[in-house]
């Protein structure tokens, strides 16, 4: 039975693509020849939500007018379909605002062993509960408990543990994991986040620096350089407190090291493909998009995924050249002070 699962393992096509990346990023080689392993899709730009601390509340609506994808655009990737290994639903908008969730989650799951995760804000759960049966992990983006997540979301922290207390009474075994915006007001809140998060056996939280978008919001910054060592001893205590894992970015590095670019992409509602999820949408001056693909097949794919600007990051990443325009300050890669500062209401579009 082993040996027949392994066999089986060794002869699909996502197993060959992982074992062709990672024998691509030992020889450190700037040109890809694998197809993505990750997916992430944008179901829609629109969210019900106006948090403080989301790009969503102080872009050009202008410019990011709602959009929802459909599976007719997924049909033309089937391609990439054959050879990825894991789906990732969400982006700034919430996905489960999109009438074709199902379609498209079923589009996803139709092969079992690829791994479907949801980020999701969780104040649809109540109509859109009995959708999730085919997700895999389910990641619950929140900014603190109590009255610091009812300061960040404008909406009651009561809909949220009502929804949690629905979701595990459907699902008692789902995977569930929390995005949390780590600001100073989040932080401080963080003892209190894993009390509130034991009761709902959690997996893993991952803390997700603030970054900036609002001139009005610098002052939330948790990571002058001055405040590192302090914020760091605080977590640890935290770490300490709970079984959940707690993942977090190596902040007293200067620079972070990023994967994505090397393993993954994401398409857009209306079928852009960005590079990473740094910054998708748009009138962001630090925007990594690649652009339509124009022609849907495994070759054409490959050439427009080497592109110059990709050639580029990888050589920065794997051979240790310097890193170009839509990296070389990019705020996950770099998480200290004035690097977190995307303030879109000084930018010069």
């Amino acid at each position: 039975m082993i040996l027949d699962k392994l066999k089986e393992l060794y002869v699909s096509a996502p197993f060959r693509n992982v074992v062709l990346n990672h024998l691509e990023r030992s020889f450190r080689s700037a040109k890809s020849f694998s197809l993505p392993i990750v997916i992430q899709l944008e179901l829609t730009n629109l969210c019900n939500l106006s948090c403080s601390t989301c790009a969503h509340s102080y872009w050009d609506a202008s410019l990011n007018k709602p959009q929802f994808l459909n599976v007719d655009l997924l049909a033309s990737y089937e391609f990439l379909y054959e050879t990825c290994s894991e789906f990732l639903l969400g982006g700034y908008g919430e996905p489960l605002l999109n009438k074709a969730f199902d379609d498209i989650l079923n589009w996803t799951k139709r092969d079992p062993n690829k791994i479907v995760t949801l980020i999701t804000n969780a104040t649809l759960f109540p109509s859109k509960i009995n959708s999730l049966d085919l997700i895999d992990i389910v990641t619950i983006s929140m900014d603190g408990v109590h009255n610091v997540y009812e300061e960040h979301r404008h909406t009651p922290f009561q809909n949220l543990q009502d929804n949690l207390d629905l979701f595990r009474a459907k699902y008692p075994n789902k995977r569930l994991d929390v995005n949390l915006v780590w600001n100073k007001k989040t932080h401080q809140n963080l003892l209190k986040v894993v009390e509130f998060l034991n009761k709902y056996n959690v997996t893993k939280l991952n803390l997700l620096p603030e970054k900036i978008y609002s001139t009005d919001r610098l002052g939330d910054c948790l990571f002058d350089a001055k405040d590192l060592h302090g914020v760091y001893v605080s977590l640890q205590e935290v770490v300490r407190s709970t079984n959940i894992k707690i993942n977090y970015p190596n902040f007293l590095k200067e620079n972070q090291q990023c994967n994505q670019p090397l393993d993954g992409i994401f398409i857009l509602a209306d079928g852009e493909i960005m590079a990473c999820c740094s910054a998708i949408f748009r009138g962001n001056n630090e925007r990594f998009s690649l652009g339509y693909l124009k022609e849907f097949s495994k070759e054409k794919f490959l050439e427009f995924f080497n592109q110059e600007k990709m050639i580029e990051y990888r050589r920065a990443r794997l051979q240790g050249e310097p890193y170009k325009k839509q990296c070389e300050d990019c705020s996950f890669r770099k998480i200290q002070g004035a690097h977190l500062d995307r303030s879109l209401d000084k930018l010069t579009i």
